[in-house]
């Protein structure tokens, strides 16, 4: 069995406690070809999220009519082979986002012996609540040239949201 190449797409950080959310991943093969045709009851195809420091979970995949089909729990469908060829959208499972963990880590992989496809995404989940992101965002009045400062919009961004560095270039956490 070849082992597929897989580069985790990282996404925006999530509120911890979201729920109904729909996410991205890209399935390549062993040389990072993406892969199509991907139907979530295909032989061997396992989904599974675990959180920083906690046990693997497996994902339930079910079909989703079409890609604009509200979310589902466990919802797998390919975005678009001819002109997204290796995309599909995976609706993670609320479970995933209520984790007491710093991160969930999403992962499929083709495990019917061949190794044809796999990919992977990680969410990171802020520990502040939606309320209190949107409080503190609004209070530091982003957007706005004529009141505030940068620095002050930066400071407020790193306050609501714990965890991410806001203040250093191509850095996006902290110790944990």
């Amino acid at each position: 069995m070849a082992a597929s190449l897989v580069l985790p797409v990282v996404n925006q950080p999530v509120v911890n406690g979201s729920t109904s959310k729909s996410f991205f991943i890209y399935m390549s093969g062993p040389t990072g070809v993406p892969v199509t045709g991907k139907v979530f009851n295909a032989t061997g195809l396992v989904a599974s999220y675990a959180g920083t420091k906690l046990a693997r979970v497996a994902i339930t995949l079910v079909d989703l009519a079409a890609i604009t089909t509200a979310w589902a729990s466990g919802g797998f469908k390919e975005v678009d082979a001819t002109n997204l060829p290796g995309w599909y959208r995976i609706d993670v499972p609320n479970a995933a986002l209520a984790l007491a963990a710093d991160e969930v880590v999403i992962h499929c992989v083709d495990a019917d012996g061949t190794g044809d496809a796999a990919g992977s995404l990680v969410i990171p989940l802020s520990t502040g609540s939606l309320t209190s992101l949107t409080a503190t965002l609004a209070a530091a009045d982003l957007g706005n040239p004529l009141s505030g400062t940068l620095a002050a919009n930066v400071e407020a961004i790193g306050a609501a949201l714990p965890g991410f560095d806001v203040t250093t270039p191509n850095t996006t956490r902290t110790a944990n």
